[in-house]
């Protein structure tokens, strides 16, 4: 039987006096607290309350019972609501995975403000591009290039991130001019591999259609620095998202490859997990995070 719930019937029925009372304390039919007052009595071998219609006097062995279960579900009650208190307040390890790309963005100066907001928070901050497994990588919150397929996963975009098809002056000079999408083919593609990039299907987009083109990468990273480094040394053609990118076309560093056509944003979105199960220090860095990153945000207001 679960002697727990029992026992709890049992000290409803004593605080409240009678079984209808009782019933209403603890949200339970009537019957199922007189059939569980019952079980009780015959588990313990003895009578508890002498019963009546009116009201329920404790005998001698259910007055030694009560003056013990009295301080026992007090602590009881001051563990679940210390638990709860706990839950309201950001405490504990927050740890975050950041696209290696925002290193120079504000985000890190967002974290930076929120650990001096929250001293009782620990932050651990890893940078990196692979796919974020939540549960496997104990993660909290992820900042990553393009919304997850993931339905569980909260998503909100954050940046925008235009791509753009490059190469440098110097490569285009060797390897010969581009003029139309299939002769990317025959050329040196670098790959950025990673979760949310276009890895070898790059969908080059027009006014009116989508142009799908498979290419053949030779080099694979799931960096955009190292896909970037690759890039400006003349070592082939890539898709970037970084944001030198635009500055090193306007200066002639790059040069954007086929600008008839566009590709889709990359955009970066700060996932976490469902709403119901966020602890405290998550929801906390949430909103801060929103309220620094996103247009109409709340000012964040510090612990009390």
């Amino acid at each position: 039987m679960n002697r727990i719930t029992d026992l709890d019937v049992f000290v409803a029925i004593v605080k409240e006096g009678t079984i209808a009372g009782a019933a209403r304390r603890i949200n339970m039919a009537p019957a199922s607290v007189k059939k569980r007052m019952d079980r009780l009595e015959a588990d313990i071998g003895t009578q508890l309350l002498h019963r009546s219609p009116r009201s329920n006097r404790m005998t001698e062995v259910g007055y030694r019972l009560y003056q013990r279960l009295a301080g026992i579900f007090d602590e009881l009650d001051d563990a679940v609501t210390t638990v709860h208190r706990y839950g309201q307040m950001a405490i504990g390890t927050l740890r975050l995975v950041i696209s290696t790309s925002l290193k120079r963005r504000v985000f890190e100066s967002v974290v930076a403000e929120f650990g001096d907001m929250y001293p009782k928070v620990t932050i651990e901050m890893q940078f990196d591009d692979r796919h974020v497994d939540f549960v496997r990588d104990g993660c909290d919150v992820a900042v990553v290039l393009g919304r997850p397929s993931d339905s569980n996963l909260v998503a909100k975009k954050l940046f925008d991130n235009p791509c753009y098809l490059c190469a440098t002056p110097e490569y285009l000079a060797a390897a010969g001019p581009i003029t139309d999408a299939s002769q990317l083919r025959h050329h040196q593609c670098l790959v950025l591999d990673c979760e949310g990039a276009f890895k070898e299907t790059w969908p080059l987009r027009t006014a009116n259609r989508t142009r799908t083109t498979h290419v053949k990468g030779n080099m694979f990273t799931n960096s955009i620095d190292v896909l970037y480094s690759w890039v400006m040394q003349g070592m082939g053609i890539a898709v970037l998202n970084n944001e030198q990118t635009k500055a090193d076309i306007r200066a002639g560093r790059l040069v954007q490859l086929l600008p008839e056509y566009t590709l889709p944003n990359l955009d970066y979105y700060m996932v976490y997990g469902s709403r119901k199960s966020l602890p405290a220090r998550t929801r906390q860095f949430v909103r801060f995070a929103e309220s620094r990153l996103l247009p109409g945000g709340r000012e964040p207001q510090p612990p009390a």
